[in-house]
């Protein structure tokens, strides 16, 4: 008779477990993005090894694909934090005027002293100014990522599709990308074109940063939605062009990430609302802001392990 271990033993492993995942975090997190990278490019790889390509040929066509597609990456997160800075340079003037109102009203609930210390506009120049002073932190994890993405594909063959396809997580996991690809593609041109026929400056840094977002699932779209505010209201004020702006985006967004995308994910993905915001909230505390791209892939591994998590996946 097997001893049934005491459910305590369970918290202190769990407890472990989160204290290792931020102690290693700088090693974890690449291995977490090469191993995803790997899944998705890992049915070219067969292929390319079923019709008789060298392993050696077949593991540098990956690796190019993995060097272009995270060149890109970093190159618009670049460009959009670039754009950003841009923006609050040319409206600094205007984004004071914006402060002085909004403590003059916070003054009305004695809410002020609060605030007066605070440069509004200092504080969001200094944290895009971080974002882009740590693109060369985010250099060093691709590179990090490259390096075990490389030795993962050089593995032996059987070792290689129990790491990229074990039971069902591989084709979840790529079904879940390609739909996540898909809806953040479109939500993108949509709102894109809604910036350019408003003349919205800087629409480019937005555009970018709604397709990045669009990949967080539940928060992100809300995010994304409340991002181009500040570029609406100084382009038109609070005219009706700007509630317009604001209606439209929205409309979109809503329309795209809450009803074409469950309907969608649906057919294979049934994990609710509040499983999906808690891991979200458990992985952006232990691995920061890109933590919250592995929410989902990390349900989708845990649903392979533990079988009372299978039901979450239709």
């Amino acid at each position: 008779m097997v001893k049934r271990i005491p459910f305590y033993y369970n918290g202190l492993l769990l407890v472990l477990s989160v204290i290792g995942l931020i102690y290693f975090r700088n090693i974890l997190l690449p291995l977490a993005y090469s191993l995803c990278f790997g899944v998705f490019v890992y049915p070219f790889y067969k292929w390319g090894r079923a019709h008789k390509i060298p392993k050696g040929l077949s593991v540098l066509v990956v690796s190019l694909v993995f060097v272009f597609v995270s060149s890109m990456l970093l190159y618009l997160f670049a460009f959009a934090i670039q754009g950003w800075l841009d923006f609050f340079n040319a409206h600094g003037k205007e984004l004071a005027v914006v402060q002085d109102s909004l403590l003059d009203y916070l003054d009305r609930f004695d809410l002020e002293e609060y605030f007066v210390d605070q440069k509004i506009t200092e504080h969001i120049m200094s944290m895009l100014q971080f974002f882009s002073f740590s693109i060369v932190s985010y250099l060093s994890l691709f590179a990090l990522s490259f390096i075990f993405y490389v030795f993962i594909f050089f593995a032996p063959e059987r070792h290689l599709q129990r790491m990229l396809d074990f039971r069902d997580t591989g084709a979840l996991l790529r079904t879940y990308i390609r739909i996540k690809l898909f809806i953040s593609l479109v939500t993108t041109v949509c709102v894109s074109f809604i910036f350019v026929a408003f003349d919205i400056d800087y629409w480019e840094s937005v555009a970018i940063l709604v397709f990045i977002l669009n990949f967080i699932p539940n928060l992100g779209s809300i995010v994304a939605t409340l991002l181009p505010l500040p570029m609406f209201y100084f382009a038109h004020g609070f005219e009706p062009e700007f509630w317009f702006l604001l209606l439209s985006t929205s409309l979109v967004q809503f329309t795209f990430g809450n009803m074409v995308e469950p309907k969608i994910m649906g057919s294979f993905l049934n994990i609710p609302g509040i499983v999906v915001v808690f891991f979200l909230l458990v992985w952006g505390k232990v691995w920061g802001a890109l933590g919250v791209f592995f929410a989902v892939p990390s349900l989708i591994f845990l649903s392979q392990i533990n079988p009372k998590l299978r039901r979450l996946f239709a």
